[in-house]
């Protein structure tokens, strides 16, 4: 039993068994969601407005890929609420690019970022941080781009 005003953090994680040709297994585990919740005063739980957050496909991705599929990361986001905005930041914490989020009243949404800075120019190489904010809450995961 956990005391009202608590907070829990829990993370549930995705594992992945790979074949390699030289008939090793690798294990791969990745967190694919983070959450946080708070107990009230009668032990009910309420979650923070940010309830997903995660990269849908190609992380590691190359911005200059001839290839469509894998020239860009694809970011899926649900909130409680409307209003979230989602920044690019160096791993130095330099902002890249402002706000992904076009549509201020979806709760749920999957965008792509292209791997390009406010200017329009694609990025180098290396980690890059996704933050989700909606309200007091956000959350981030990491993004990486290789060239």
């Amino acid at each position: 039993m956990v005391n009202s005003g608590k907070v829990i953090f829990c993370t549930l994680l995705v594992v992945t068994l790979l074949s390699c040709p030289s008939g090793t297994v690798d294990i791969l585990s990745q967190p694919v969601e983070e959450a946080s919740v708070e107990v009230g005063p009668e032990g009910q739980l309420s979650s923070s407005g940010v309830i997903v957050l995660r990269i849908e496909w190609n992380n590691p991705f190359n911005p200059e890929a001839s290839d469509p599929l894998d020239d860009h990361t694809e970011i899926h986001y649900e909130v409680k609420g409307e209003g979230a905005t989602i920044r690019i930041y160096s791993i130095n914490g330099e902002l890249v690019r402002s706000d992904l989020v076009e549509d201020k009243t979806k709760t749920e949404d999957t965008i792509e970022w292209d791997g390009r800075n406010d200017k329009g120019k694609v990025v180098g190489s290396g980690v890059y941080l996704v933050n989700l904010k909606i309200g007091k809450s956000s959350k981030t995961v990491k993004v990486v781009i290789l060239k």
